[in-house]
């Protein structure tokens, strides 16, 4: 019928409709993600390191999905097309981190869907073609500095440095535009078929996505993923108040990396740097890190991966007078497939004088990983959960629920690993308990809700495996202090660099309460009081084994990680928000938060790295979480012009604007110079002197007077993530429509 709109993601729904009554509920603890129709990329993609899509950004047709189609009289089919266009004639330029005006170079962005559907199945297709612009800022060796150069490798390297296209800063002296291509398709398509009790239904889901990037240097790197899942189930309805459900599930999700030198040009060998792997997809330049602030030049590892994830679930859900029960569980295997190298062409690193060492050709530390490329790890995940939603009366509700999960430690396909029974034990101890609960006090429009829940670590084992698979004497895994020089500096005689994990490696939990206020005003408007807290425990932490700061110890240098970190955060948030009433919607939120850890996060700055800096002292290491951001404003403002407005051009429009400010993150001092006897740098801190830190002379934002090299034979003193970052803000957005 023609009264009938239709809205993006929703079914049809009818305008002056009555909304449904809001029922008082405690919040549900999570539940696992056991239902049969569930899109499973993200299950994929959970367990991906690949993080390429999120460069895309949200976009206006990301949520929309193919409606729910209901059979009308005149045919039993519907479909439907959606297209954008936007193109950068009345965009702003992109933000210019030195003031220099630069060109707004050309781009656009296009997205189309089509939707068609009958009383059983639906199916969606969605395509983007986006071109985005950026800023890229950095400071590039001056004609000066290139002049110093004597070493011929370092010549042929500083070949591939863009020359300084404006003077006067100690901090950048070059910045361009640049634009990056993302290329999506989606395809969706779902069935299902209800015979009186019983339902059976399955779905498929597939995504492409095409990435190329270019950064500082003018290289364009390009990634391409491409992912699906596929789902079966059936569903058995007993009356209205129970059903019991099973499913199959099957997720993949394959992403390669094809850095811009692979196949096209062999770098190190042309520069006369031997001892780097010289496979054509591994060609290219090695890594350069200087301390001084030159950009470091580096391109991606060339990598293919594919992860995939098959399994089973079972659920159930009873109603029984005011209690709700359910349950369920899940069974899946889990793959994990690499063909790639850690680190085939090396990384040089220049401290102190940096410039003149690299000049010289005698960087301070190299380190090189590379061997058995190809990786195949397996692995399996049980979950069972159970949940009682217990209306105790109608203003008081709760829900209690317990959970049991258990992540198998990895192993190698065909046991190359270095402890090829596995590594790591078991960790079987991983439950659960979770509680939720809202009340109504009295009458008045007041809502409590608290909650309690111990969530675990369920990614936390593919990481560790891979560090663990890419060792000698399956490989060649060097870490290495000097003299060096960078013709030699991979071939030089050193021990292994090897990387251990505690055998008694355990998974990391937090435990995680909440509560919350909800106050409803007068004229539409509401307040929400909230805090939260966590509190984590066995954290990952990564320590140098017998490593002193004033000689090299034979035999030491081995990175080892454990799990006895903790951390913890406590925030407390304001909102008031006015409800969308007379055309208008407003909302403001204040947080304060406070964060600390000593966990293997790792400290914030330039050259920092996630190893402690005494092994012996790791108190020494907690300090504010690199997350910890004290104050956080943000606020946003809606108008809706209605539909009686006299000029008809001007009818239904809405204006949107949005607005934050916060404070800064905190960031690490670090004194970049190698552990002695390792190869690490970036793990030491200097000394603090006691001086303003922020009393900063023009053009810093940090007293350098404030630190000073740490004392002969010490470590330094200076805490971890002490620095507080700059603030942060967006002036209100222009409006949108």
């Amino acid at each position: 019928p023609a009264e009938w709109n239709l809205q993006p993601g929703l079914s049809f729904e009818r305008p002056g409709a009555a909304a449904p009554q809001r029922r008082v509920s405690a919040p549900a603890p999570p539940k696992p993600k056991q239902e049969p129709d569930a899109p499973l990329v993200t299950e994929a993609q959970r367990l991906s390191d690949d993080k390429e899509e999120a460069k895309a950004g949200p976009t206006p047709l990301a949520d929309w999905q193919a409606p729910e189609i209901r059979k009308a009289k005149s045919s039993a089919y519907n479909g439907s097309l959606a297209g954008l266009w936007n193109q950068p004639a009345w965009d702003a330029r992109a933000y210019s981190l030195t003031g220099q005006r630069m060109a707004k170079p050309d781009y656009h962005r296009a997205q189309g869907l089509a939707a068609f559907g009958g009383r059983d199945f639906s199916m969606n297709y969605q395509s983007m073609r986006n071109r985005s612009p950026q800023t890229v800022t950095g400071l590039v060796p001056t004609g000066a500095q290139r002049a110093e150069i004597v070493n011929p490798q370092a010549a042929e390297l500083v070949k591939l440095y863009p020359q300084p296209n404006f003077p006067g800063s100690s901090q950048y002296n070059f910045q361009k535009a640049v634009t990056s291509g993302f290329h999506q398709d989606e395809v969706q398509s779902k069935w299902q078929r209800t015979v009186r009790r019983h339902t059976v239904l399955s779905s498929f889901a597939w995504q492409s996505t095409r990435t190329d990037t270019e950064d500082l240097f003018g290289f364009v790197d390009q990634t391409r993923t491409g992912g699906g899942n596929l789902t079966a189930g059936y569903r058995r309805a007993y009356g209205a108040r129970a059903f019991l459900r099973v499913g199959a599930q099957l997720s993949w999700l394959e992403n390669e990396v094809t850095p811009f030198f692979a196949g096209r040009r062999n770098v190190s060998a042309d520069a006369g740097i031997t001892g780097n792997n010289q496979d054509p997809v591994n060609w290219g330049p090695p890594t350069l890190e200087f301390s001084g602030g030159i950009a470091s030049l580096r391109t991606p590892q060339s990598v293919w991966r594919r992860n995939q994830v098959a399994g089973v679930t079972g659920d159930g859900s009873m109603v029984r007078g005011k209690h709700t029960w359910s349950g369920g569980m899940s069974y899946r295997r889990q793959q994990f497939n690499i063909v790639g190298q850690e680190e085939a062409r090396g990384v040089f690193a220049f401290t102190g004088d940096d410039w003149s060492k690299f000049s010289a050709g005698r960087p301070d530390t190299a380190m090189i990983a590379y061997g058995n490329a190809d990786k195949y790890l397996r692995g399996a995940t049980v979950e069972v959960f159970g949940n009682d939603d217990w209306r105790v009366r109608p203003s008081l509700t709760l829900n209690l629920a317990l959970r049991w999960e258990y992540w198998s430690p990895l192993t190698e396909k065909y046991g190359r690993l270095v402890n090829p029974g596995g590594p790591l034990r078991p960790d079987r101890n991983n439950f659960s308990p979770r509680v939720g609960l809202a009340w109504r006090p009295w009458q008045a429009p007041v809502v409590v809700r608290a909650g309690y829940g111990v969530f675990h670590d369920a990614a936390v084992y593919a990481p560790v495996m891979m560090l663990m698979a890419q060792q000698a004497p399956l490989s060649r895994s060097l870490r290495i202090g000097g003299p060096l020089t960078l013709a030699n500096g991979f071939t030089a005689e050193a021990e292994a660099a090897f990387f251990g994990v505690d055998p008694n490696f355990r998974v990391g939990y937090a435990h995680s309460w909440q509560g919350s206020a909800q106050i409803v005003l007068p004229a539409e408007w509401e307040l929400l009081a909230l805090y939260q807290g966590t509190q984590s425990t066995r954290g990952q932490q990564q320590l140098l084994p017998g490593t002193a700061p004033d000689r090299a110890v034979p035999g030491v240098g081995a990175t080892f990680l454990t799990t006895n970190g903790t951390s913890n955060r406590q925030a407390g948030s304001l909102r008031l928000s006015r409800r969308l009433g007379g055309r208008i919607s407003a909302s403001v939120n204040y947080t304060w938060a406070k964060a600390l850890d000593n966990t293997a996060l790792g400290p914030k700055g330039q050259g920092a790295t996630h190893v402690a800096q005494n092994w012996l002292d790791l108190a020494a290491e907690r300090g504010r979480s690199n997350f910890d951001q004290r104050h956080a404003v943000t606020g946003t403002a809606e108008f809706n012009s209605g539909a009686r407005t006299p000029w008809r051009w001007m009818r239904d429009w809405n204006w949107t604007v949005q607005w934050m400010a916060g404070t800064g993150l905190p960031l690490t001092p670090v004194w970049l110079r190698p552990v002695p006897g390792t190869g690490v740098t970036g793990s030491w801190r200097p000394d603090y002197t006691g001086a303003d830190l922020y009393a900063a002379p023009a053009g810093l934002n940090v007293n350098p007077a404030a630190y000073t090299a740490p004392g002969a034979g010490q470590w330094g003193n200076a805490g971890r993530n002490t620095i507080d970052g700059p603030t942060g803000s967006s002036a209100p957005k222009p409006p949108t429509s």
